[in-house]
């Protein structure tokens, strides 16, 4: 069966915007409940704007034309239609329907298509792809690297068996700082801003340095050196201590395409997974046997329910059902580059400024 993948192209900037699920886009990068206090109360009814709540969103900042909650992409058909925006929204010089309170009809995309939001003009680009050939573009762009000393083999090969053999993600392994660092550097080569990067950590703790071994880098070199890779990012850190400094510092340095996932180097009983993460994919027999069992169960039971087979969008709508023993943490501050690509991991949005 075939696969629609769609891009929007930016005229004026040449930019590609990936849209992989139903996208709502508009100024606001979450969605926008309209009140009584909006010039248009009306435009949307509270049951549309729950409906939208639910959805990926891209923020057009900078256009004043463009309102908050402006129209919705569907990639899957492919189509588009307006939310009953202010200004309208042109598909090849005509407006698009409006339905007072809600969504209008979608109107199907072909390639080379026209798409003017407020003073924003792209191009519709629409490839099909194979159940196959969409698993190869997702897993090129996927990349990781494994750290800590010889001892953590165990648990390291845990994760390689998640990442490597289920996700698809090329891996390289670091025993030291200095094979951390240069991992890190090639990650920045290789990654791409629509890509995911995986960074597993099995470490001790000490103040504000991570030890492998007797060897320890402070926590914000570390994060200097992620912040640097392009695209999604996100750490695993196995914990040999206490990591709550570094889940602050993660919160007021990290930035928002970057999640960190901390957890204890041991591995949780079976009602303690059950009540923390509830039901999850990973099947029993798994946990039992093979190469899984040796890593903590609770990071590979996350890592698994964060990362789609088919999406480099992490599904991070579950991490409300977290206990004590695993952290998920996001990064706060938002990028001020105008031509970099900046993803909210936690609102499963994308910034494009234009």
């Amino acid at each position: 069966m075939a696969i629609r993948k769609l891009h929007l192209r930016h005229v004026e900037s040449g930019r590609r915007v990936p849209v992989e699920v139903p996208t709502v886009f508009g100024r606001s990068d979450h969605y926008y409940r309209y009140t009584e206090k909006d010039a248009r109360a009306e435009r949307l009814r509270g049951d549309v704007m729950d409906g939208l709540a639910a959805l990926n969103y891209i923020q057009i900042s900078d256009d004043d034309k463009v309102s908050r909650t402006h129209g919705l992409l569907d990639p899957r058909v492919p189509a588009l239609c307006d939310l009953n925006s202010t200004n309208g929204t042109l598909l090849n010089g005509k407006a698009l329907p409006e339905r007072s309170g809600e969504a209008g009809p979608l109107v199907s995309l072909i390639s080379g298509d026209q798409v003017r939001v407020g003073r924003q003009e792209f191009f519709v680009e629409v490839d099909s792809l194979s159940e196959v050939q969409l698993a190869a573009s997702v897993h090129a762009e996927r990349h990781g690297v494994l750290a800590g000393l010889a001892a953590d083999a165990p648990i390291l090969e845990g994760f390689d068996s998640l990442l490597a053999a289920r996700r698809g993600f090329r891996l390289l392994a670091a025993a030291d700082w200095a094979a951390v660092i240069e991992g890190l550097y090639g990650l920045r080569a290789r990654a791409n801003a629509e890509g995911l990067s995986v960074f597993v950590l099995s470490a001790g703790v000490q103040a504000e340095q991570l030890l492998l071994g007797e060897e320890g880098l402070p926590f914000p070199t570390l994060l200097t050196l992620l912040q640097a890779v392009p695209g999604r990012k996100v750490m695993c850190l196995v914990a040999e201590g206490d990591p709550s400094s570094f889940e602050r510092a993660f919160v007021s340095r990290g930035y928002e395409d970057m999640l960190l996932l901390t957890g204890p180097r041991g591995a949780l009983t079976e009602e303690g997974i059950e009540c923390t993460l509830g039901a999850l994919d990973l099947r029993q027999e798994e946990l039992r046997t093979g190469r899984i069992e040796a890593a903590p169960d609770s990071l590979l039971r996350a890592l698994d329910r964060l990362i789609p087979a088919t999406s480099n969008i992490l599904n991070a709508s579950w991490v409300g059902e977290l206990g004590e023993a695993l952290k998920v943490v996001f990064g706060a501050r938002t990028h001020g580059d105008e031509q970099l690509l900046s993803h909210s991991l936690r609102l499963g949005s994308s910034t494009f400024r234009f």
